[in-house]
Formats: C-alpha cells, structure tokens, sequence
C-alpha cells in the first residue's frame, strides 16, 4: 500500500535513509519539514501487515517529490527501496506514484537527477519513459557524472509511468 507519509513515519523513513544512502542521505530535519509540506509529498511503501493485528511492518520504500505552485515541472528528489525487496516492483510501484502525486499538483514533466552508474536505477526510469536529457560532469564527486532524467506526465492516465515519447518516422 502506497500512501502519503505522516510524522509517524518519521523514525522509519530515516533508518530507511540510512540504510540506502552512504553520502548525500536526507537528515532527520528536511523530512520532518517535507512531511508538513503541501508541494513536497513524500509518499510510502508500507510493509505488510504482520497477520492484520500486529504492528505495521517496516517501510519497504519511499519516494519524494517536490513542486512549486505555478510551477509545470516537478523533481523526483529521492527514492530508495529497501534491499530485501529490491527486484520485486517496489521500485516501479513507488515511481509511478510521484508520476501520479506530480499529475495531481498540476505538473506536466518530471525530472530526476541520477549518478551515471546507477545502472538499476536507470533501467527502471527508461523501462518508465524517462529519458536522458543532460549530463553534469563530477555531479557526485570528481569522476562521478549525474544524469539529468525527464518525462512528460499523461495527464489523462493515473497510477501509470510517464508517458512514452514519441518519435517520429524516417518518412517524415
């Protein structure tokens, strides 16, 4: 179950965080500050429930995406799945919720920034309709180039990835 994240879930999506990220992690502070703003939904990936009458499980995954009012581009700012379910469709349930949470805010693209070997991660925005429209050289750190990823939201399809680019014939 895909939801939006409360201040309860603040402690879970920092061990989350933590468990993913090695450098740039978001602190303890930018999450409690996106969870109480309206443009910055970060939304969950609930763990499933014990036996129905037990405590919520771990967060499975988590995605951010920040918006501004007026503005027609979003950011996927984070995303991470958990190791244990990674290769399950956490990954891809989770990006097409901020396709959709970026839709609802009234954005017609959405943009992501990933380092150029994060093979996985890549492989699960292009199968998406992301596709590559910048590099940033040393974006990570010296030798580590960022790529800047885009797509242009359907607006008239929910809970689907980007739509998928067009192109055009060699007849013209």
């Amino acid at each position: 179950m895909i939801r939006r994240a409360t201040p309860d879930d603040l402690d879970a999506l920092v061990a989350l965080e933590d468990a993913s990220f090695e450098m740039y992690r978001i602190t303890r502070a930018r999450f409690a500050r996106m969870l109480l703003h309206e443009t910055r939904p970060v939304l969950v990936l609930d763990g499933v429930m014990m036996d129905g009458t037990g405590p919520r499980a771990p967060l499975v995954g988590y995605v951010s995406v920040l918006a501004r009012r007026g503005v027609t581009e979003a950011r996927l700012f984070s995303i991470t799945v958990s190791a244990a379910a990674r290769g399950r469709g956490a990954g891809r349930a989770l990006l097409a919720a901020a396709d959709d949470a970026a839709r609802s805010l009234g954005c017609t693209s959405i943009r992501l920034e990933v380092a150029a070997s994060n093979d996985a991660a890549i492989r699960l925005y292009t199968a998406a309709g992301y596709v590559p429209v910048h590099t940033w050289p040393d974006y990570y750190g010296p030798g580590q180039p960022g790529v800047v990823y885009r797509c242009r939201l359907n607006r008239d399809t929910v809970t689907a990835p980007c739509s998928t680019p067009t192109t055009r014939s060699s007849n013209g």
